[in-house]
């Protein structure tokens, strides 16, 4: 937080001791209003000041796993789950983060398959994933029919 003014380190901590929770609540209130940035910058600055807040750091993965940032997410679940791992939500919120990303790479495949046109195609034989970098051209004219 800065300070307009020379605070001593002991007034300091009485400071951020009632910032902390009125940031923690406005987080909230952003999650609950989609407002997923703002929520992030409220955790974001709980957690520059204590690092092992485990309400800032499930907050934080909530709004991140809302914007689709599985993977950012997942980092902050998982160290929310070593401070606190008895936590039931942290847990829940854990395993619906693993069933988003489970749908997502499903997701992902079949918009790699349907793009490159192998959609009539076995299931072995479709493409799992980007093309091969030797498919120059290929890779092109896929990147033409995308955009």
């Amino acid at each position: 937080m800065s300070y307009n003014f020379e605070l001593m380190d002991e007034h300091r901590a009485l400071v951020d001791q009632e910032v902390h929770p009125i940031k923690l609540n406005l987080a909230a209130v952003y999650l609950r209003q989609e407002r997923f940035n703002e929520a992030i910058l409220c955790c974001d600055y709980v957690l520059k000041q204590n690092p092992a807040n485990s309400k800032a750091l499930y907050r934080r993965a909530k709004a991140k796993m809302d914007r689709g940032w599985l993977d950012e997410a997942r980092l902050d679940l998982e160290k929310c789950s070593l401070i606190t791992p008895d936590d039931k939500q942290v847990k829940l919120l854990l395993r619906e983060l693993k069933k988003l990303g489970k749908q997502d790479e499903s997701r992902e495949r079949d918009l790699w398959n349907r793009s490159l046109g192998s959609e009539g195609k076995q299931p072995s034989q479709q493409i799992a994933g980007p093309p091969k970098s030797t498919q120059a051209a290929g890779l092109t004219t896929w990147l033409c029919h995308i955009l």
